[in-house]
């Protein structure tokens, strides 16, 4: 980033401009292919039965709740990494980060695996008899979610850990992931 401030000081913009569509890209497409594979999944979700597609629904809640500390999670530690690049901490840092991060797994883990009976509890899964049908749905979809959410924290700070250090192009990974998560996904909702 300082080399493309110092080209636009210079004079050199277009230079600018092609060192941080290079550096840009890799997040655009992984993001774009990403929001492509959303939408996907949203085809797939709808052959499901009614009953499995309100059990995922409940847990939605959740699912974002997640998303948001695991983000904030690797926002933070990149941030402290990128401090400290350039000095004799980042050993340290290194190690404070995924001592965090496992930490962070750890507790999400234990919440998410006993707070199956309050959220059943809470949206009334056993005394709505309208809602009774969605019961086991929802837990077997439960006892899978978690692994994924614990996989989903652990991917987005070691992304944002790359980040950090400036490598845009492990994004090209994600892109990978995401094409073929398009082409298992018919697969194994389907069947």
């Amino acid at each position: 980033m300082k080399k493309i401030i110092e080209l636009l000081i210079q004079g050199s913009p277009k230079q600018a401009f092609k060192d941080l569509w290079a550096a840009s890209f890799p997040l655009t497409l992984g993001g774009l292919i990403s929001s492509i594979m959303t939408g996907l999944d949203a085809i797939y979700l709808s052959h499901l039965s009614p009953n499995a597609l309100n059990a995922i629904t409940i847990s939605s809640p959740y699912i974002g709740i997640v998303m948001s500390i695991s983000a904030g999670l690797g926002t933070a530690i990149s941030n402290s990494i990128s401090r400290s690049t350039k000095s004799h901490h980042l050993r340290k840092e290194l190690f404070a980060s995924m001592t965090l991060t496992s930490i962070a797994m750890v507790v999400i883990g234990f919440l998410s695996y006993y707070s199956v009976e309050f959220i059943i509890n809470s949206v009334g899964l056993h005394e709505d008899k309208s809602l009774k049908p969605i019961l086991p749905y929802f837990e077997d979809y439960w006892y899978y979610l978690i692994p994924g959410q614990l996989l989903l924290v652990m991917f987005t700070v070691l992304l944002q850990i790359l980040v950090a250090f400036g490598d845009t192009k492990i994004n090209l990974i994600l892109f990978k992931v995401c094409c073929i998560n398009i082409i298992l996904n018919p697969i194994f909702i389907l069947g």
